[in-house]
């Protein structure tokens, strides 16, 4: 990339981060509203300290009215029947015992050492100065998005992180123990342990499946088995409330609605369709189970023929196919691939012009965080960041592939991260 090429590429980036920064400060303008991820967890707790059940699907409304606040009507058919719900209750429950902005700032001020600490353990397992890496995420809207929403992502991602440097440490059962915690709150980061499954695949199943068992206990102490039954009884109602968020969705699922998809209203009351609506309908649903096992199948067969690929770059291509076949994936996802692409920058001189091409390009719509409602909005009644974040991840699996085979064949010792 040359002098005036590198000179564009920070212009640009430097705008867009600009924006997303304005809008950050917008949103944080307007606490308590945007944090609506983390009220929902919020109200679940307070509800339940005044007596309530964890079973009663109604808490949104009646400790919404209690408090004199209300979530998003999505939020209130939705956030009853999170499947992570328990294993994060005892956590809101002891922040409900404050007052809710002062729990909300207890909340920020933990993210943040949280941010701060997995940085340094991803530093030092990378072999890289801390500094650096507190700056990139510092300057990444992603973080700022989970931030301002108050979302469990950032203890998801933190767990998976600190399975990840386990495993690069050669301690595949610790590894595998945290991984199984972080796919306890979000199953799609099961695909971060395919790579140290295929190599060293007992003790990392061990790890996994004690961490998910240890999880599933801890859940069952605050909410007891009916709680369990009662998500589980309830997953369909979950998924058909979530097609009011499929233009806001990121996954293949979205991406095949955003093309040929039937009329969908969102939580604003604003209708959607597909690009192709009315010459051409398909049934996303019926149409995406097919797809996604046939992009597995290839990802299974050509990962099989290679040797040793790079450890965290193979981990990387997993990820992100796992955030494209995953059915609910959200913008604010991208932060899983934190690492893996930390990475990559740090190997990319050994990569081809046209990989570090790719690379430099992939990282502008991995920037939009903010600013993803009002492209929503915006661009009705077409599903544009569904189909712009389909495709960001279908090429970011092409940069891992790229990436993990020159790296491979420049140097084999590679395969160490």
């Amino acid at each position: 990339m040359s002098a005036w090429e590198r000179w564009i590429f920070r212009l640009l980036l430097s705008v867009l981060i600009g924006w997303e920064a304005t809008l950050a400060g917008y949103k944080l303008s307007l606490f308590p509203y945007q944090a609506v991820d983390f009220f929902q967890h919020d109200f679940l707790a307070r509800f339940l300290q005044q007596g309530g059940r964890f079973t009663d699907p109604s808490w949104p409304m009646q400790i919404g009215s209690a408090l004199g606040l209300r979530l998003p009507p999505g939020l209130e058919r939705t956030a009853p029947l999170l499947l992570y719900q328990p294993i994060v209750l005892p956590f809101f429950r002891a922040l409900a015992l404050f007052p809710m902005s002062i729990a909300y700032a207890m909340w920020l001020a933990l993210s943040l050492l949280l941010i701060g600490w997995t940085g340094w353990r991803i530093a030092r397992a990378l072999g890289t100065p801390p500094l650096p890496v507190w700056f990139a995420l510092g300057l990444w809207p992603a973080i700022w998005h989970v931030l301002l929403l108050g979302n469990v992502d950032l203890l998801a991602w933190a767990l998976m992180n600190l399975g990840l440097v386990a495993l690069l440490e050669g301690r595949p059962r610790r590894g595998g123990f945290w991984l199984g915690w972080a796919v306890a709150l979000k199953g799609f980061l099961i695909f971060a342990a395919v790579p140290w499954l295929r190599r060293e695949g007992r003790p990392v199943a061990e790890g996994l499946a004690a961490g998910l068992l240890l999880s599933g206990l801890w859940g069952t102490l605050w909410v007891g088995l009916e709680g369990w039954i009662f998500l589980l009884r309830h997953l369909p109602d979950y998924e058909r409330a979530m097609e009011m968020f499929m233009p806001a969705n990121n996954s293949l699922l979205a991406g095949l609605w955003a093309l040929a998809g039937p009329p969908v209203l969102d939580e604003k009351g604003i209708w959607f369709y597909g690009l192709l609506y009315p010459q051409l309908i398909l049934p996303p649903r019926l149409i995406y189970l097919p797809v996604a096992l046939l992009l597995l199948l290839f990802a299974g067969v050509w990962v099989r023929r290679q040797r040793t690929l790079p450890l965290l770059i193979e981990c990387g291509f997993w990820l992100s196919l796992g955030l494209l076949l995953w059915p609910v994936s959200w913008i604010n996802y991208h932060i899983y691939l934190f690492m893996p692409l930390l990475a990559l920058a740090l190997q990319s001189d050994r990569l081809r012009p046209l990989t570090r091409w790719m690379f430099g390009i992939g990282i502008f719509p991995l920037t939009i965080a903010l600013s993803y409602g009002a492209l929503t909005a915006s661009s009705a009644p077409y599903m544009s960041v569904a189909l712009l974040l389909s495709f960001t991840r279908l090429f970011l699996i092409g940069l891992f592939l790229r990436a993990a085979s020159e790296l491979r064949a420049n140097n084999g010792s590679g395969a160490s991260t």
